[in-house]
């Protein structure tokens, strides 16, 4: 199977790869939303790790003091 070059045409009979565009911020907040919904379980905290971690290398949460058992 040979990789498609990215200027290249479609081969013959496939559709054109193209990304879809919304008409309206209501239509792109649905497909959001659609697409959020769809997200397993397992997506869905991969997410959450990857904000909380943006969240801390940007200072948006404050580290935490470490537990001195007391």
């Amino acid at each position: 199977m040979s990789e498609r070059q990215p200027n290249a045409a479609p081969a013959e009979g496939s559709e054109p790869v193209t990304p879809e565009w919304s008409a309206s911020w209501a239509s792109q907040e649905r497909e959001t939303l659609e697409a959020s919904l769809a997200a397993t379980p397992a997506q869905r905290l991969e997410w959450l790790e990857e904000a909380l971690e943006i969240a801390l290398a940007s200072g948006a949460l404050p580290r935490e003091e470490p537990w001195d058992g007391g």
